[in-house]
């Protein structure tokens, strides 16, 4: 058997008569004081077994409800990290692509300074 003691405040009546209140699986049994009145609950095993069985349930409820959160904030960074990966390489290959073009440029640029160098040259010769 297990007992639990439960105190409830009264205000501004007092309760006169005690009882005690049976049920298929526990009693209660509440006793007077001027201003208190303390209810004693006596469980049976079966009873506790049943309370503890539904603790059970609801404390792996509870953890489910919790990890699913969790689960799902764990997924959300994997996609991002794989965006941010797929980024990066983007980043990287259009950065050497830039690379090239300044690259091309620079000598379109010298070769067109070189042919303007001939066509002054030859318009001098003429």
């Amino acid at each position: 058997m297990v007992y639990i003691i439960c105190y409830f405040t009264t205000l501004n009546f007092t309760i006169l008569a005690t009882a005690t209140v049976q049920f298929k699986s526990h009693s209660i049994k509440p006793l007077q004081t001027h201003h208190q009145t303390v209810t004693t609950i006596v469980i049976s095993d079966k009873a506790k077994a049943l309370l503890d069985d539904r603790k059970k349930k609801r404390m792996f409820s509870n953890r489910e409800s919790a990890r699913r959160p969790r689960m799902r904030k764990k997924q959300q960074i994997k996609v991002l990290q794989y965006q941010v990966n797929q980024i990066q390489s983007l980043n990287y290959q259009l950065s050497q692509k830039i690379t090239y073009m300044l690259e091309c440029n620079q000598q379109i640029q010298q070769q067109n300074a070189q042919l303007k160098e001939k066509v002054s040259s030859l318009q001098l010769i003429l």
